[in-house]
């Protein structure tokens, strides 16, 4: 604030002053905006910022034989608000929702990340609006890997869009199979990474659209990873959305265990993950007998399988939901916002949105990364390829493919593992 250089003194300008100098932050503004009114400042210039950030880490790890097994879940949720000191406009404000999972073994080091940002748009005058982005990226990085290996994660990925197979060898420049030593330091120094983005014109198109179409699509694909990553799973028969329907049948009134079926079913399970009793009794609730919650128990597989794929056709429709609800809270704001109380708005919304993501930003099934009880653990875990499939195709990407799959070696340009269109 430019106090006016002279001997007068107002009453407003010397609350300003006192305020100014006891760090009374809240009340600058009223007391600025009357002592520019009458003429008791030259100028005064300032805003006031609300920020809040959140971090949750899980870190797990396991020596088993001398050989290290690592698994880590990281979510950051951070909200920033800002106001113009003097007019109490509201200038800007950010929140965002990031995190994901990664396992770390002597075979794999590979991360799934998943990120959703809200940020105040429109020029001054408009109307208040937040407008959404999503972005993350699987990446495998620096693994001791072979051809097959990489191969294998490769074809995962393109059964998974439903694009053809591309042989590695093809795509990249690979060292003779005579060069032993060149081929591991190869190897060694790849990354194949499916970088992950929707702009904010790109989620505009997938939030117009109707809640049906949104379901429709998003059980659509679940259904078919599912299918895809359980077939060889001892936990179900060759045809594990057979089971389903067949578990539907079984355990509801109803006549025919159609799509809409096994929507209204999988809306049944828990909204949130469960543990322990908890787990049981929520099996219990859906027809499932479990003993206990333990992986070892067939009951409570079935039950955590379906949980999953409950969680993975409902993120996108939930995080467009809460998108939706925390521009609708901006819009509603009054002229002069409270930074602190807009922030305490949007908190709770990323909190959902959290758990939302969580369950389908997984790396693995498993946190050892290395499968179990007869099932191959994917390459790209299935939760993963059905969520960013879905949000591709709900935005209007064409898929196939989808999001593409890159791979760098060293420092080297990145190379697309899968043609477009």
């Amino acid at each position: 604030a430019w106090f006016r250089p002279d001997d007068t003194i107002t009453p407003e300008a010397d609350r300003l002053f006192a305020a100014l100098c006891s760090g009374q932050l809240l009340t600058l503004g009223a007391l600025a905006q009357a002592a520019v009114s009458v003429g008791a400042v030259v100028d005064a210039k300032g805003w006031l910022l609300s920020t809040a950030s959140t971090l949750s880490e899980q870190r797990l790890s396991l020596n088993f034989f001398g050989i290290q097994f690592a698994n880590t879940q990281t979510w950051l949720n951070t909200v920033s608000v800002k106001t113009d000191l003097v007019t109490g406009n509201l200038l800007a404000a950010t929140a965002a929702s990031t995190g994901g999972t990664g396992i770390v073994n002597p075979w794999k080091n590979r991360t799934a990340k998943l990120g959703v940002q809200l940020a105040l748009a429109g020029d001054e005058g408009a109307p208040r609006q937040l407008a959404a982005t999503l972005n993350g990226a699987f990446t495998a990085n620096r693994e001791n890997t072979d051809r097959e290996t990489v191969q294998d994660l490769l074809d995962a990925y393109a059964d998974a869009v439903g694009t053809k197979r591309n042989d590695i060898g093809l795509l990249l420049d690979i060292p003779s199979p005579s060069d032993s030593d060149g081929l591991r330091r190869f190897w060694k120094s790849l990354t194949i990474a499916v970088p992950v983005a929707l702009d904010a014109q790109q989620w505009a198109a997938f939030a117009s659209l109707g809640k049906a179409d949104i379901e429709r699509v998003s059980l659509e694909i679940a259904l078919a990873q599912f299918q895809r990553a359980y077939k060889a799973d001892s936990l179900f028969s060759k045809d594990p959305v057979g089971d389903l329907r067949e578990q539907i049948l079984a355990v509801t009134n109803a006549s025919k265990a159609d799509n809409d079926a096994i929507l209204g079913y999988l809306k049944l399970f828990p909204e949130n993950i469960v543990t322990g009793d908890l787990a049981v009794s929520a099996a219990e609730a859906v027809g499932i007998t479990a003993r206990d919650n333990d992986i070892a128990d067939r009951g409570m597989r079935r039950f955590k399988a379906y949980h999953r794929l409950s969680a993975t056709v409902q993120a996108p429709l939930r995080l467009r939901t809460l998108a939706t609800q925390a521009s609708d809270q901006i819009k509603a704001l009054p002229e002069q916002p409270d930074p602190d109380a807009v922030r305490k708005q949007l908190e709770p919304i990323l909190a959902k949105m959290q758990a939302a993501l969580s369950p389908v930003a997984l790396v693995s099934e498993t946190w050892l990364g290395i499968g179990v009880l007869g099932a191959k653990d994917q390459p790209v875990s299935w939760p993963y390829a059905s969520f960013i499939t879905t949000m591709a195709k709900l935005a209007g990407l064409p898929v196939p493919p989808g999001f593409v799959p890159i791979a760098q070696v060293g420092d080297k340009p990145a190379v697309r593992l899968i043609a477009a269109g």
